[in-house]
């Protein structure tokens, strides 16, 4: 069962991330030119890296895109080991 990278990741959770890519990528320029990150980025970040760690949780328990996941990457892999005899 081929997926597309769509399906594997919701929406919300590829948004956050491009999120916190940017906001780090802005951190990351203030220093490489010498200058401090403003306190409102840096407040930023840790807001939307605390929140990207609860949607992952939610994401990975029992119900969840990422949880649904493994559990179909398992079957698969279970399905190969038993065809190929290494089951």
């Amino acid at each position: 069962m081929a997926r597309s990278a769509d399906d594997e990741v919701p929406e919300h959770v590829w948004r956050l991330t491009m999120y916190y890519h940017d906001l780090l990528h802005i951190k990351w320029g203030y220093y490489e030119v010498g200058g401090v990150c403003p306190e409102h980025i840096i407040t930023e970040i840790n807001r939307v890296h605390e929140r990207l760690e609860h949607i992952i949780t939610e994401e990975t328990n029992q119900g969840g895109t990422f949880h649904k996941i493994k559990k179909e990457m398992e079957s698969a892999n279970e399905t190969r080991s038993r065809s190929s005899g290494r089951g």
